[in-house]
């Protein structure tokens, strides 16, 4: 499996922290250009890059984690969508958004790693994500409207350039060749560390809105624990422990963005979002594994340069904003 460069929670934290402090650099018109970026321009790559036939070789070898890849934000919008029948519009579309799938390429596989050794696993339960992928775009565009319109809605959720990258990804009847994958591979590496980024300059430290902790809380971290604990409780499950880290995960950063780009609410979604991050990565900090990590001179390094790599690129894009 490729795609993925396997980030510490160390790391996500400092290109987040990063994005909070360079974020008074940064203007609102460099902000918008800078999520334009990402949605249309980036994660369409990296969609397409983990979702070619050549990059999924050997998924059905670990057919729990692409069962409950794909059933997890099913069972977690499901939830949600109980949980907040009553609330606002707006508020309701970002409940049932950041509860579809959780934090997994960003920290998921980082936080597996300190589990297991082979995280396959918890890279396959990604791609069982593509189910959640189609949902939360659809969330998103029937939300964006004022009144309900589901002819507009799958417009919308066609011409998006993530889905368009994803379908022809997976109708493709032949392998991508590798020369292509090498090429793809380099905007695809940067994806995340720049999500991070952004994800961070939007941040506002701020009490979050505990009607949507609470809410998340269940239907995204703890519903899906149970669930995989029950099912494991009737039957073996093989990647178990990467499945319980991976179903236990907070909101993904990409939900947010989305969140951002049909105006629903990205600063109050960011916020709750961040603040249940912290609950896990405060659960993290006292394990061993991240303990010896963060002393480990060549990780530190890894995360120096990809600090600076990152401050570098938007140093850049705030010189030629005009």
């Amino acid at each position: 499996m490729k795609g993925f460069d396997i980030m510490s929670p160390l790391e996500v934290v400092l290109l987040i922290v990063a994005g909070f402090v360079g974020k008074r650099f940064l203007s609102s018109r460099v902000e918008w250009g800078l999520r334009k970026f990402i949605n249309y321009v980036l994660f369409p790559i990296f969609t397409f890059y983990n979702l070619a036939p050549q990059t999924l070789s050997g998924i059905w070898g670990m057919r729990d984690a692409v069962l409950f890849g794909s059933l997890v934000p099913v069972v977690a919008v499901s939830i949600a969508y109980l949980l907040s029948r009553n609330l606002e519009r707006n508020v309701k579309a970002s409940v049932l958004m950041l509860s579809v799938f959780g934090n997994s390429g960003a920290l998921g596989i980082p936080m597996t790693s300190l589990f297991v050794e082979d995280t396959t696993a918890a890279v396959i339960f990604l791609q069982g994500h593509r189910v959640g992928f189609f949902l939360l775009v659809f969330i998103g565009a029937y939300y964006a409207h004022e009144k309900p319109d589901l002819k507009a809605t799958a417009k919308d959720v066609i011409l998006f350039p993530p889905v368009i990258a994803a379908i022809v990804a997976i109708l493709l009847p032949f392998n991508v060749p590798g020369s292509i994958l090498n090429v793809l591979s380099y905007p695809t590496s940067v994806t995340l560390p720049i999500m991070l980024f952004y994800f961070g300059s939007r941040l506002k430290i701020s009490k979050p809105d505990f009607d949507m902790v609470w809410r998340i809380g269940i239907s995204k971290m703890i519903v899906p624990t149970a669930l995989v604990l029950l099912v494991s409780l009737l039957v073996d499950l093989p990647s178990r422990t990467t499945i319980l880290v991976e179903a236990s995960m907070p909101p993904a950063i990409l939900a947010n963005l989305l969140i951002g780009e049909y105006g629903l609410g990205e600063k109050r979604s960011v916020s709750v979002t961040m603040f249940l991050t912290v609950i896990s990565i405060s659960i993290l900090v006292f394990t061993p594994g991240f303990v010896i990590e963060i002393n480990t001179i060549k990780h530190l390094l890894s995360v120096f340069f990809k600090v600076i790599f990152i401050g570098l690129f938007f140093n850049t894009t705030i010189l030629f904003k005009n």
